[in-house]
């Protein structure tokens, strides 16, 4: 809604009476605007190749609205045994443990051997649209148990049944205080399917790290 001045006109001659026009229809002009609809969007802060920062979690500081969350298992909240059965686990075990980042309560995912590349990967992927042009984002909470683990965040795309593209962090050293990473893809072919997933690369097994606040954002256009 736009703003609107007034200014105060006395009419000299006359009895004490006044008459208020707005200041637009007296300068040709319009007011400022104000409130949300007036606030620009937070653009992310590139960093290295692969990934971006911004203020935690996408949340708009200067009244803007801020992008939907489009990913419906990221919390870890609802007492779902296991992190919930809509995540594919190769080589790890997963646990839901307290302790989250923003709530009570993360998933603890757990390697079951060295040597190989592990992965927690939601798969067969959400519903979710998505056209050229168009740019996602994913952002995740992560921390190490004990020490540094390498770790992989991955934004992939699916036309059903075949894959299109990925975004992707590449290696990541985390460790045992939570850290946010963030992957941002532009679209260049339609997709159908969404699919977040998570790599390490283990020396053995029982290497284990808490994952929580996973989120997928729609940025443009």
């Amino acid at each position: 809604m736009r703003a609107r001045g007034f200014v105060v006109v006395v009419l000299a001659g006359l009895p004490a009476c006044s008459v208020l026009f707005p200041v637009d229809e007296l300068t040709g002009g319009t007011a400022s605007p104000s409130g949300p609809d007036a606030a620009a969007d937070v653009a992310p802060i590139p960093t290295e190749a692969g990934t971006e920062a911004s203020a935690p979690d996408a949340t708009a500081t200067d009244g803007s609205v801020p992008p939907v969350n489009l990913f419906p298992d990221g919390t870890f909240e609802p007492d779902v045994p296991d992190c919930g059965s809509k995540w594919a686990r190769t080589d790890v075990t997963t646990t839901r443990v307290a302790g989250g980042h923003e709530g009570s309560f993360a998933c603890k995912v757990c390697s079951t051997k060295g040597g190989t590349t592990t992965a927690f990967d939601y798969f067969p992927a959400f519903t979710g649209a998505a056209s050229p042009g168009e740019t996602y984002q994913t952002r995740i909470w992560v921390r190490s148990e004990a020490g540094t683990i390498p770790f992989e965040s991955r934004l992939r795309l699916w036309n059903d049944p075949s894959f299109v593209e990925a975004g992707t962090t590449g290696q990541v050293d985390v460790g045992t205080t939570w850290q946010e990473l963030v992957v941002t893809l532009t679209v260049t072919a339609s997709a159908t399917r969404l699919n977040p997933v998570f790599f390490t690369q283990p020396t053995g097994a029982d290497e284990c790290y808490l994952i929580d606040d996973i989120r997928v954002f729609k940025l443009a256009p």
